[in-house]
């Protein structure tokens, strides 16, 4: 499967950037560019979360990380 893979994503690739109608359709509406708005911004904010969280679990259960 792995051999597969990369044509596979590489066509995918490829077919996105063509600008194709069906990649336009798919990817060109607005809660597509919605979601990866707000998924960029959680990116940047994840690491943050996981800290002050690793950090609440450590105080209530000390050791559990």
């Amino acid at each position: 499967m792995d051999v597969l893979a990369l044509p596979a994503f590489s066509l995918l690739i490829l077919s996105c950037a063509s600008n194709g109608a069906l990649p336009v359709a798919i990817f060109g509406n607005a809660l597509v560019h919605f979601l990866g708005e707000i998924s960029f911004s959680i990116y940047l904010i994840h690491a943050l979360f996981l800290e002050v969280g690793a950090r609440v679990a450590d105080v209530y259960a000390p050791g559990s990380i």
